[in-house]
């Protein structure tokens, strides 16, 4: 057995988009609520070890002898609580024997949404599974299908050259290549504005999506979503630590409250 070379969330929920990450049959379903995802987040946002993944490849040649089923992403306790199921699949893939539910804690919470029944409800009550995202990241999200992960900062943007443009020095852009797919540069966007901001950084985005509106709209917009005050790509750093706190903050205050 060998361990492979780390890689970043992004890259992960991208993975199980494209399902090259899948779920073979003798997996179980997805089984956490909501405090589970609440603390595995708030372990993610401080740094502790959550363990490693226990992965499977597959080759084309193999890949069609077997079932396999996709990520849960839009969790319903009642309607939608098991694995979709994929079609036949004959090409290479890697298969996910351990770490299911951290993956989809990932997937449900930088992806979709999830709907558990509130206490002293009927099951049948349509008012008893209100649809929920992480709301310490994304508090004024709609729960619509098309959401977007997006990076505030664009990794277009925070290139090695640009860095250095900004007056990085070499060790300190090593951090910040690293840091622009961390989750404190990670966002949740409607399609239609994740398209619309394209490759702008956050400032400039900020600026022209509320171009006809009070500067009072603006600054609720950022506050919201903890943003703070939108420095240019010279202050990245200091945004993504400062954002990281706050962060850190809102989860802690979200799980004292479960």
């Amino acid at each position: 057995m060998t361990y492979q070379t780390p890689i970043t969330i992004r890259k992960t929920l991208e993975d199980i988009q494209r399902h090259d990450l899948v779920l073979p049959a003798i997996q179980r379903e997805f089984v956490w609520g909501h405090d589970q995802i609440c603390r595995f987040y708030d372990s993610l946002m401080q740094g502790y070890p959550f363990g490693t993944f226990l992965y499977w490849k597959v080759d084309a040649e193999n890949s069609g002898k077997f079932k396999w089923y996709d990520f849960v992403r839009d969790y319903h306790e009642k309607d939608r609580p098991h694995c979709p199921e994929l079609p036949e699949m004959h090409r290479p893939l890697t298969a996910v024997l351990d770490g299911q539910q951290r993956l989809t804690a990932l997937n449900i919470g930088l992806s979709g949404w999830a709907a558990w029944k509130l206490p002293r409800l009927w099951w049948d009550n349509p008012n008893a599974f209100p649809r929920c995202l992480l709301s310490f990241l994304f508090p004024f999200m709609q729960a619509i299908d098309e959401l977007h992960v997006d990076h505030v900062f664009p990794r277009a943007k925070v290139t090695r050259r640009d860095l250095q443009s900004a007056g990085y020095s070499d060790e300190t852009i090593e951090t910040c290549l690293e840091k622009v797919n961390g989750l404190a540069n990670l966002q949740l966007l409607n399609g239609h504005e994740n398209r619309e901001k394209g490759g702008k950084l956050p400032g400039d985005w900020l600026d022209h999506k509320f171009r006809e509106s009070s500067d009072v709209e603006r600054q609720e917009y950022a506050n919201n979503r903890l943003l703070g005050d939108m420095p240019g790509l010279d202050g990245f750093e200091e945004f993504y630590e400062a954002r990281r706190e706050s962060l850190k903050k809102r989860i802690r205050e979200l799980v004292a409250a479960q």
